[in-house]
């Protein structure tokens, strides 16, 4: 709700809240990032909504870098509804890549100890509208290529907010097979698939992607019945 009253304001021309102010100065890191505890969603949303104004598209750049997980999984959850530039997507790369390299997503802490996986699916969710979509499009294959990629928050927000990436041939096949790899089974792998069946233009080149993969003798066991049941699933329906 925070981010639609943001958005329904700025289109509206109506100045932001009265937490705005407080959050643009908390970005600018002038109070220490360490403060977020009184930065108010609401502030941060509207940040996020007026990028154009001030200087709040750089201070965000320069900002992500150093921002402890809650406020900044609270920002990329507002980016996400919001056209960003290259700047910022770029700042949410590094942020990604830095977490990628700091070990699993179960166990390897990024900033204040939350797991790595975390910090990968916020930044995903705030490039999702990204204006360079070339940014996303590595962040998912970099995310894919590592161990963050097995993890089924990670898959479901690519599959939620980044669906359009699975468009790439070579993204679409390494997403589903650790997508068929991810521990959370039969049931997840079956829930990500069905949303994304309903997706115009998606459903044949994944249907395809899972017949060549199987094919392809490139899957564990486990993974190839997982892909096998999915099948026989949609045959019954």
């Amino acid at each position: 709700m925070a981010s639609f009253h943001a958005i329904i304001a700025k289109k509206l021309n109506q100045s932001p809240s009265q937490y705005y102010t407080h959050a643009a100065d908390y970005f600018t890191g002038n109070t220490g990032f360490e403060q977020w505890n009184f930065v108010g969603l609401q502030g941060i949303a509207d940040v996020a909504a007026r990028l154009d104004e001030k200087n709040n598209a750089s201070t965000l750049a320069k900002a992500i870098p150093q921002l402890p997980i809650t406020p900044f999984a609270a920002l990329c959850s507002c980016l996400e509804n919001e056209a960003i530039d290259s700047d910022i997507s770029t700042a949410l790369g590094i942020r990604l890549e830095h977490a990628l390299q700091n070990g699993t997503p179960e166990n390897a802490p990024e900033s204040d100890g939350v797991a790595a996986a975390n910090i990968v699916a916020a930044v995903i969710r705030g490039l999702s509208h990204s204006d360079d979509q070339s940014i996303l499009l590595v962040a998912i294959d970099s995310t894919l290529e590592n161990e963050a990629g097995n993890n089924v928050e990670v898959l479901a927000t690519i599959a939620g907010r980044a669906w359009q990436c699975l468009e790439d041939t070579e993204t679409r096949r390494a997403f589903l097979q650790s997508l068929a790899r991810c521990n959370a089974g039969q049931g997840a792998f079956d829930n990500i698939m069905a949303d994304l069946m309903f997706i115009p233009g998606l459903r044949k080149p994944l249907l395809t992607e899972l017949r060549h993969l199987l094919d392809s003798n490139n899957c564990s066991t486990a993974q190839t019945s997982i892909i096998n049941r999915f099948l026989q699933s949609l045959q019954t329906h």
